[in-house]
Order: structure tokens, then C-alpha cells, then sequence
């Protein structure tokens, strides 16, 4: 192969030349004459595909332009695997300012593919020489959490490099300022970009190193360039184009960069490549950090596939059938809250309405952003009256808004109610607001509302929508059932903190509610102050663990034992709510003392001579299972 050299030497003479000087000397803010321009583009004759460049004019910085881009290097090598015709120029910025020289084209007849052998090579183009590969953002977030990260300037080829300072990731790190933060599309979308489709950007092997770009964002431009890896130093430079971007659109943010031609390679594979930029000059002034852009390949976008994540639960993980009753074989009875008598939620339980103001008075039920429909009979009229009667199953009274409904229900591990029929509850208010059980006939507990002691106190039951992702929720507060007498209040109660045993020596198996003079005065299970009533006061215990020994009595008196903070309220037993007990068993009780309650002074359950006959008291638990005041 002939070597082609060229060779541009111009001398000026003059007077200067008699003299010893051995350089070339230029006044300042003197323009260099073009034909003073000095260098060299030569091929080299083992592999005319390589040229090398050299600027042989002293005193100036050279100003190459190149088929591979721009180069200030005094010499420099270009390697241009495929033939064809190239141009190239030689300008020198001096103290006179820019010139240039004429432009060199070269014909380069051969090929040297070893230039773009390389596995990056094949994954930027989808096979190397003779094809093309497309590329777009990661806009969805299909393989990255969302088309842009960040990281420190220091951050570079991810699997290279050396460990970060504070232990993170073992490899990627180039320096001082190694870090990262990929915030997801949502974060995205509302900071740094805008959300929309970014286009897509081609690396082609086909005859030629070409980069083509579509940017709707940018104006819907068409770009075309050229581009080349440098697999050594991981970097891509593009020439005449630029990628596919976008950064804080309302303050021209892509302008916070200055350069967007040479992409640090962060990562690059088959399916993904991610090129960064460093943001020198952000217009916010932030500070210097690295733009990572996200890419997935068109093929890997065109075949992704959701994945296939199981729906969110709501937060309620309780044991359904007794929160819905109790935890004996008995009944309770649920109301509409009238303060705040429904919301909707997503499939993770969150309201999707937030309650602006609400409170006794039902025209200030409102969510922040408009007014509901409300409807104060129809919304009292509705109770759901629950009765357990296996672990899973019970029976129900369920007054709607036309009327009475009863069934038998169960309950399943997802805290869904199945009913067994269709139940509409109410329709119509407000013209459109209704709420009834599924095409499944199911309702779902969706959260629920407990006291200091853990009881709970209020549900929200959801109808799952049909055609949406979220549930239409009816507010319930729980309401003693009292057999038809008048609904009374419930005392919460902590059974970890109930003292049993013969707390006294004195024979009686005692349950201590609360004593002022005894230990649960330091340890209360329940708020003292909270016993407050008119008439009577209602218990239902449970006790388990008892063994009597040969020859006990077998039976024996549980009565209620109180007094309030004056000793003004007294019972001590002997009255119709005594309760005969005979063992293991769930009891109920109650005291009417004749006076009105105020605070518990001493509040405590005793069954007399009963102790003795127990065979191992440390064997015995108990739980208060209600505490009903009316």
C-alpha cells in the first residue's frame, strides 16, 4: 500500500531570519496567516485504516476535525475501519484567534474490522459490522427504576473501577466523588423531565460508524451523525448529533451541560445502555454531578412483558371472625359512623379522600376537595348484627335501608365476608351513592380502628370495585348488643395486665380489674376514670386452667365487687346479677349499685371460698372479654 503523505510547509521570510532565533515568533493578537499552518495527516502503510494526525505549528493549540470528531491533540490517531472517501481539517487557535486550513480528503480503499471486534461493539449494534440496533429511553421504567440517575463525577463503566468510600458497591468508582440516586418516574416526571415519548436513536454498523436520532421531544428534530467507542477508556462520543435527553425542560436544563458529545459508558449489554453526561453548569446551581441516561433496547421494550406482582393488601391482618363479634361465641352489633360514614381506598388500603372537617354535626362531613353526598336516616337505618359461630363462620342481621336481611356467613383468609346472597345496604343517595356486596357477594375488611388496649373499635368493610383498582369503604363502629335493651358503653380493657389468683389469702379467687390498694393501682389494665354510669355495669369473663380437687364444692357465687372514688357507689354481691361458677367457662355478671359511678375506686370480680378447692392455681388464666356500662 503507497503511503499517502501530507505535508504543508510554509515559511515566511524576512528580514528576522538573519538573526539566531530558532523559533517563529507572533505579536500579540497578530492573526497566523493560513499558509503558515504546519502539519501532518498521514496513513500509516501497515494499516492504511489508521491516520495519524500531528500539528507541527509551534506556539498554538491544534484544532482537529476529524470523520471520529474533534481533537485538540498535538498527535492524535484515527482509526476508521471501513473504506471510503473522509475529510478532514486542520485549524490552530493562536493568539490572533482561529484559522483554519484547507480540507484533506482521503480515499481509504480497505477495511480493518478488528476496529469494532469487540462484544460492545455487537451490543451497541446489534451484531457488529452490516447492522444496526435501536435504542429508546427508559420512560416506563420497564428495566430501571426511570430514564435518568444520578451519580457523582467520579462514577464511570459500572464494572470496572475500583470500591466506593462508603462501602455501597465494589466496582464503578474512578475517584473521590463515587454516589448514586435513581429516583423513580414519578420523581422524574415532576423534577427533571418531562413525561412523554422521547423518540428513538440508532447505532449502525452498515457500511459506515452512522447515529441517527428522532426527538418529538426536542422539537420532533431528525438527527444524523456519526459516532465511535473507545473500548479501552469505556467512552462514546457522537459527532453532529446527540442523544436521546431531556432535563429541566422549564429552564432549558440541557444547556446545565456543556458537553454532548462524549458519553461516559456506564453500562451496556443486550438489552440495556446507560450513557453518561456530567452536569458541569446546571442551571439550578446544584452542583457538578453525573447524568445517567437509561436505555433499553426497542426489541427489549417491544417484548416486555409486565411483570406479574400479586394486587396490594390492606393493612388489616387481624383474626376477622372475632373482631367482627367477639372473641367468645357471641354477638355484636355494627352502626354507620355518622361523622365519617365512608371513604374510598386503594388496593393497599389508602383513603383516597382526605376528610377536610367532620364531627357532631353531619353537615361537616366534606373530604378536601368536594362535598359527598350524605344522608343522615338512611345511614342511621343500616346495622350489621354478627354472631360467630365457628372459627370461620356465623351467622347475620343486617338491617339495609328497605329492610331486614339474615343469612349465614364466612370468613377467608384474605378478611373477606362472604354472605351467601346479594345485599344491597343503601342506593341512591345523592342520586348515584350506593353500597351494597360484590357480584361474588363478598365484603372485605379493609382496615380497622383500635383502642389504647388494642380492642377493636371500628372497621371499614369495602366493596371492591368491578372496573377499578380500589374499594368503596362503609365506616362501622361497634355497638353493644344488649338483647334489646338500650345500647351501653364499652370499657377498653388490656388483658396482659388482669391480676388472678388468691390475691388476698383469704380464700376468694379474685379477678382484679383494678385496685387502688392493690398492684394493678401501678399497672392499670384499664382507665378507672373511664367507669362512669348510671344504672349497671356488665362483665363477661372467661376462665380457663381450673382443676378442682376431690371433694370441693363444685359450685360457687362470682359477684362483682366496686366502689367509685368517694365510696359513695358500693356493691359488694348478693344482688340478680350474681352468677353461679362452676369452672373452665365463659360467665357474664353485673352489679347495680343504686347510685351513679364516678371512677373506679375498687373494681374486681370475687368468687369466695373457691381458691382452697383449686387444685393448681398457677394453672388458672382468665379474660375479660366486655365491660358494658349502661
Amino acid at each position: 500500500m503507497k503511503r499517502n503523505i501530507f505535508k504543508y510547509w510554509f515559511f515566511i521570510m524576512s528580514i528576522g531570519l538573519l538573526f539566531t532565533a530558532c523559533q517563529d515568533e507572533y505579536e500579540l493578537g497578530e492573526v497566523l496567516p493560513a499558509e503558515s499552518l504546519q502539519y501532518e495527516i498521514t496513513q500509516n502503510p501497515n494499516d492504511p485504516n489508521m491516520v495519524i494526525l500531528e500539528s507541527l505549528t509551534p506556539n498554538v493549540t491544534p484544532l482537529w476535525t476529524t470523520p471520529m470528531g474533534r481533537s485538540t491533540r498535538v498527535k492524535d490517531t484515527v482509526r476508521l475501519p471501513f473504506e471510503g472517501t473522509y475529510k478532514f481539517v486542520y485549524g490552530v487557535q493562536s493568539n490572533g484567534g482561529y484559522v483554519s486550513g484547507d480540507t484533506v480528503v482521503l480515499n481509504i480503499t480497505t477495511q480493518n474490522l478488528t476496529y469494532v471486534d469487540d462484544p460492545l461493539w455487537d451490543f451497541l449494534t446489534g451484531g457488529g459490522v452490516g447492522n444496526e440496533k435501536s435504542w429508546l429511553l427508559d420512560t416506563d421504567g420497564k428495566y430501571f427504576a426511570g430514564p435518568l440517575s444520578f451519580y457523582g463525577v467520579d462514577n464511570a463503566w459500572l464494572h470496572e473501577g475500583g470500591p466506593w468510600a462508603d462501602g455501597t458497591q465494589k466496582t464503578g468508582c474512578y475517584g473521590g466523588d463515587c454516589w448514586t440516586w435513581s429516583p423513580d418516574t414519578a420523581w422524574i416526571y415532576s423534577n427533571a423531565m418531562k413525561s412523554g415519548d422521547y423518540g428513538v436513536m440508532t447505532f449502525s454498523l452498515k457500511g459506515e460508524a452512522s447515529f441517527n436520532a428522532v426527538k418529538p421531544m426536542e422539537g420532533g428534530i431528525e438527527e444524523n451523525g456519526s459516532y465511535s467507542l473507545n473500548v479501552a477508556t469505556k467512552m462514546l462520543r457522537i459527532n453532529d448529533a446527540s442523544i436521546l435527553r431531556g432535563y429541566k425542560p422549564n429552564n432549558n436544563g440541557i444547556t446545565g451541560i456543556s458537553d454532548w458529545s462524549n458519553y461516559f459508558l456506564f453500562d451496556l449489554n443486550d438489552d440495556i445502555l446507560r450513557l453518561g453526561v456530567v452536569r458541569d453548569q446546571d442551571v439550578d446551581g446544584e452542583g457538578a454531578a453525573m447524568l445517567v441516561y437509561n436505555f433499553i433496547s426497542k426489541e427489549y421494550s417491544d417484548n416486555w412483558v409486565p411483570e406479574d406482582v400479586p394486587d396490594p393488601e390492606p393493612p388489616y391482618d387481624g383474626d376477622a371472625n372475632s373482631d367482627l363479634t367477639t372473641n367468645v361465641s357471641t354477638t355484636k352489633t355494627w352502626k354507620v359512623d355518622l361523622d365519617y360514614p365512608y371513604n374510598w381506598h386503594d388496593l393497599a388500603g389508602t383513603p383516597l379522600n382526605e376528610v377536610a372537617t367532620y364531627g357532631s354535626d353531619p353537615e361537616g362531613f366534606t373530604f378536601d376537595s368536594w362535598t359527598p353526598p350524605y344522608d343522615e336516616t338512611v345511614f342511621s337505618s343500616i346495622s350489621v348484627e354478627l354472631t360467630k359461630v365457628g372459627e370461620s363462620d356465623g351467622t347475620y342481621v343486617i338491617q339495609t335501608e328497605t329492610g331486614e336481611v339474615t343469612g349465614n356467613y364466612t370468613v377467608n383468609a384474605k378478611n373477606e365476608i362472604d354472605f351467601g346472597q346479594p345485599i344491597t345496604f343503601f342506593s341512591g343517595v345523592g342520586g348515584w351513592l350506593g353500597f351494597s356486596t360484590t357480584a361474588e357477594n363478598k365484603l372485605r375488611i379493609i382496615a380497622a380502628e383500635k383502642d389504647a388496649f388494642g380492642n377493636v373499635t371500628g372497621i371499614w368493610l369495602g366493596q371492591k370495585s368491578a372496573d377499578k383498582d380500589e374499594y368503596f369503604s362503609l365506616h362501622l363502629k361497634s355497638v353493644a348488643n344488649t338483647g334489646g335493651e338500650p345500647s351501653g358503653t364499652v370499657v377498653p380493657f388490656d388483658n396482659a395486665k388482669l391480676l388472678v389468683g388468691d390475691l388476698e389469702g383469704n380464700g376468694k379467687l379474685r379477678l382484679e380489674l383494678y385496685n387502688d390498694f392493690g398492684a394493678t393501682k401501678a399497672n392499670p389494665p384499664l382507665d378507672p376514670t373511664a367507669v362512669v354510669f348510671d344504672n349497671r355495669i356488665e362483665i363477661t369473663f372467661t376462665l380457663q386452667g381450673i382443676t378442682l380437687i376431690n371433694g370441693a364444692k363444685g359450685s360457687y357465687t362470682a359477684a362483682i365487687g366496686l366502689a367509685d372514688a368517694d365510696w359513695s357507689a358500693q356493691y359488694w354481691g348478693g344482688g340478680p346479677g350474681d352468677v353461679t361458677v362452676t369452672g373452665n367457662g365463659t360467665y357474664t355478671v353485673y352489679a347495680e349499685p343504686g347510685s351513679s359511678v364516678e371512677t373506679a375506686l375498687v373494681f374486681v370480680i370475687d368468687m369466695p371460698d373457691m381458691a382452697p378447692d383449686i387444685d393448681d392455681m398457677g394453672a388458672v388464666t382468665a379474660t375479660i372479654d366486655s365491660i358494658i356500662m349502661y
